[in-house]
């Protein structure tokens, strides 16, 4: 989880103190990782994953 734990650092500004927009409207409360996939005509495109 090398990968997820430097996108999390560089979100929260460890890196050069500018912390992600995201966190401007949301509140993280815990240290789990979700992924929403992309939407294709109001379905889950999930054609990068091979489905």
């Amino acid at each position: 989880f090398d990968a997820f734990e430097a996108i999390l650092n560089r979100m929260l500004g460890n890196e050069d103190r500018v912390v992600d927009a995201l966190f401007s409207f949301t509140h993280p409360i815990n240290g789990a990782y979700f992924w929403c996939p992309p939407l294709k005509e109001g379905k889950p495109d999930l054609s990068l994953l091979g489905c």
